[in-house]
C-alpha cells in the first residue's frame, strides 16, 4: 500500500468554499479502493450535512485549522509609535545627546519585538564605535545603530529627554 497524504487542499470537496487563513474545517483520509489512503478536506457546514456519516471507507480523520502561508507572509502595516517616531528623529541628528536617544529607543523598540537583534560589529567604517544591527519587523529593512561608548551620564541624560518626549507626546495624543 502506498501512503501518500498531502496537505489540505485549501478548499472543501464537497462545495468548493475556499478556506479563509486559520479557519476550521474536517480533514480525513479516505481508503477508496485497498491500495492508496487519500485526503479530503471539508468546510464545518458539509461536514455535519453528512460527510461525517459517510465512514464506510474513513480510515482517521480530524478537525484541522487551515493555514495559508501567503496571508502571513504580507506585510504588516508598519506600527507609528511614539517611541519609533524618536528613534527616527534622532537617528538622523548628529548630536551626541540625540545619537545616545536614539540608542535607548532601539533597545526599547527591541524589548516591544519591533525591532530583532541580528548582529553585534566591530566599528562603523565612518564613525567610531561598536554598531548594532537590528531588523525592522514591519519593513524588513536593516537599522544600524552606533555605540560610540556613550557615558553613564551621557545616558541618563538621554534616558532623562527621552521620558521627557514621550511624555509629551502622550499628552499631545490625550489632548486630540
Amino acid at each position: 500500500m502506498e501512503i501518500r497524504i498531502r496537505k489540505a487542499s485549501g478548499h472543501c470537496l464537497a462545495c468548493g468554499k475556499k478556506f479563509q487563513h486559520l479557519e476550521k474545517h474536517f480533514s480525513r483520509v479516505n481508503a477508496p479502493d485497498e491500495q492508496e489512503l487519500v485526503r479530503e478536506d471539508y468546510c464545518p457546514t458539509c461536514w455535519q450535512n453528512g460527510r461525517a456519516a459517510d465512514v464506510e471507507k474513513t480510515y482517521s480523520f480530524w478537525l484541522s485549522k487551515y493555514f495559508d502561508s501567503s496571508a502571513v507572509s504580507q506585510p504588516q502595516e508598519r506600527e507609528f509609535t511614539p517611541l519609533r517616531t524618536i528613534f527616527e528623529e534622532a537617528t538622523i541628528k548628529e548630536d551626541r545627546t540625540e545619537q545616545a536617544i536614539s540608542y535607548l529607543a532601539a533597545h526599547l523598540l527591541r524589548r516591544q519585538k519591533v525591532f530583532r537583534f541580528v548582529r553585534r560589529g566591530a566599528e562603523h567604517a565612518e564613525q567610531e564605535g561598536d554598531v548594532t544591527i537590528f531588523s525592522d519587523r514591519f519593513t524588513g529593512q536593516l537599522v544600524e545603530v552606533i555605540d560610540p561608548g556613550f557615558s553613564i551620564e551621557e545616558l541618563n541624560e538621554a534616558r532623562r529627554e527621552l521620558v521627557r518626549r514621550l511624555e509629551q507626546m502622550e499628552g499631545t495624543q490625550h489632548e486630540s
